[in-house]
């Protein structure tokens, strides 16, 4: 693609009315992302106790995120803008996939993420679970807690096409709004298996198919957002004095 086609900003409309009514019920998100008091727990901790509740390896998650940051420091630079800058030599792909490690590393140490960093690792989800099991398994894993930052992603990238997608998926869901808890939404999912049956099913594989045949988030849609938003991104880098062992 070539560079003057991400040239141009999304246009007030649909895209911009989805951003107003979100921005209102993700305020909570926009914070700093930085703690605003001490952590209550080290970052090791942290890593430990995520591991074991999203069943992985903690020495193969801590030695990948270890090489991973080291190579993004090294190779492209230790400041988004500075990483932002190095698109036209190692192309947008790398630069996401720099900006994805970020956020999942945040995750796993149980850092606040900005709203636009919970965008990227929900994108990253999606792809990952619609992959695996389609659409349903995306509402039924804990990813689907952040599905408002997905639709917000999309709107913000002025993809109206797949916003309307994305709403039809969730319009099976009560008022069109799956809950943000993860236990409350598999509750409402089994409900709606009760309710609905083969239907319930047959929804969500159209809705996968339809992903399929037309993927989102779009890396232009996810270019857009970041290039707005980049000032929200802030990179935690590995400190090995955090997963030190002390005796």
């Amino acid at each position: 693609m070539a560079a003057d086609e991400y040239s141009k900003r999304p246009s007030d409309g649909a895209a911009a009315t989805v951003r107003r009514l979100l921005d209102q019920a993700l305020t909570v998100a926009e914070q700093p992302t930085a703690p605003s008091k001490p952590r209550d727990k080290s970052m090791r901790q942290s890593v430990m106790e995520n591991c074991r509740r999203w069943g992985a390896d903690y020495l193969q998650v801590t030695q990948h995120f270890r090489e991973q940051l080291g190579r993004i420091h090294d190779e492209l630079g230790a400041n988004i803008p500075d990483i932002l800058a190095q698109e036209y030599a190692v192309g947008w792909q790398r630069i996401e996939e720099a900006l994805q490690t970020f956020a999942s590393w945040k995750s796993y140490t149980s850092t606040p993420l900005s709203a636009v960093e919970r965008m990227l690792l929900n994108a990253q989800e999606l792809i990952a679970q619609v992959s695996n099991g389609g659409m349903w398994q995306y509402f039924y894993n804990e990813c689907g807690d952040d599905w408002r930052f997905l639709l917000q992603l999309l709107a913000e990238g002025g993809d109206d096409q797949s916003v309307q997608r994305f709403r039809d998926c969730l319009s099976i869901f009560r008022e069109g709004a799956p809950s943000h808890d993860w236990e409350a939404r598999r509750q409402d999912l089994k409900q709606l298996e009760a309710m609905l049956g083969n239907a319930m099913w047959r929804h969500f594989e159209v809705h996968t198919a339809i992903w399929y045949e037309h993927p989102y988030p779009k890396p232009a849609t996810i270019r857009l957002v970041v290039q707005a938003r980049q000032s929200e991104i802030v990179p935690l880098w590995f400190d090995e004095d955090d997963f030190a062992w002390r005796r």
